[in-house]
């Protein structure tokens, strides 16, 4: 307990704002947010974002928020059954443009969550530690067999869309997140190209209440496939990925290469200027080669 106290005080100056879009979660989003109310270091203010629940979502936030003061609801009676990432980022600026607090670190979390006590003091020892920190987030693990298994849907590299974290240098930086379908990977991109440094803790676990492949369907591929164009992939590059994807997501080959080359053909407008498409190239590139160095000395 001493060295809880401690530790507290010595971070106290880190505040943290936390922003969750919610859709029909009335199966997860008690034990979410439970998890975060009861944080060994607390959030400074926490938004919830409805975006056109049909179900009891509403009333369950409602009623467990009623006397927590740090935490608010924006309601929408108008009802989505778009999950899309252009969607989820909507509802995200519209918890953001009502954060009526000072912070230093904004979370975007999915509802569909349990975070363990410690997360957060956890998150605020990093970007304390290393002021280059700029993303920040632990792993995901779903329940199979009655164990909880790391979700290996993507690089343990990488912070995964629902356990977002950015310092506020860096959220200026690349001013902020972008309403497009992989937004979660170009905040990532645009974020190293400026300096910072993407941070997975391989240590500190979620519980995935509702694993990835119950939400990503087949008629999405050629959504993500447009994303590599977009990312300014070339043609081998957005091949392997491609390959990965499909291998990785179960998800139609043809449909995501597709997705690449209708938006390269058309000549579509770029998430990135010419200066971070070359920069994400060789970033990834060199991801290639490394795995295939380390094949090879095997």
């Amino acid at each position: 307990m001493q060295f809880f106290l401690v530790l507290t005080d010595n971070l106290i100056d880190l505040k943290i704002s936390i922003i969750i879009p919610v859709l029909n979660e009335e199966k997860f989003i008690e034990c979410n947010l439970i998890s975060l109310m009861n944080q060994t270091y607390s959030f400074t203010e926490l938004i919830i974002v409805d975006d056109g629940s049909s179900d009891k979502t509403v009333n369950i936030v409602k009623k467990l928020i009623s006397s927590n003061s740090s935490i608010s609801l924006i309601e929408n009676s108008e009802i989505s059954y778009n999950d899309s990432g252009k969607k989820i980022i909507n509802a995200f600026y519209r918890g953001y443009s009502k954060l009526s607090k000072q912070w230093d670190i904004i979370c975007k979390f999915d509802s569909d969550l349990v975070f363990p006590e410690n997360y957060l003091e956890k998150l605020v020892l990093k970007f304390k530690k290393n002021k280059n920190i700029g993303i920040f987030g632990g792993l995901l693990k779903i329940q199979k067999n009655n164990m909880w298994t790391i979700e290996s849907v993507s690089n343990d590299d990488h912070v995964r869309g629902p356990i977002k974290a950015y310092s506020k240098d860096c959220y200026n930086s690349i001013n902020g997140l972008k309403a497009v379908d992989g937004w979660d990977i170009l905040d990532e991109f645009i974020a190293m190209y400026y300096g910072f440094e993407v941070f997975v803790d391989k240590q500190l676990y979620v519980k995935h209440l509702r694993p990835t492949g119950g939400i990503h369907v087949k008629n999405n591929s050629y959504k993500k496939g447009s994303v590599f164009y977009f990312l300014g992939y070339d043609f081998v590059l957005s091949l392997l990925a491609c390959l990965k994807l499909s291998y990785t997501q179960r998800i139609n080959f043809f449909y995501v290469y597709i997705g690449y080359l209708v938006p390269f053909m058309l000549l579509k407008e770029k998430y990135v200027n010419k200066q971070q498409s070359k920069f994400i190239r060789d970033y990834r590139w060199s991801k290639v080669l490394k795995i295939f160095t380390k094949f090879n000395n095997k």
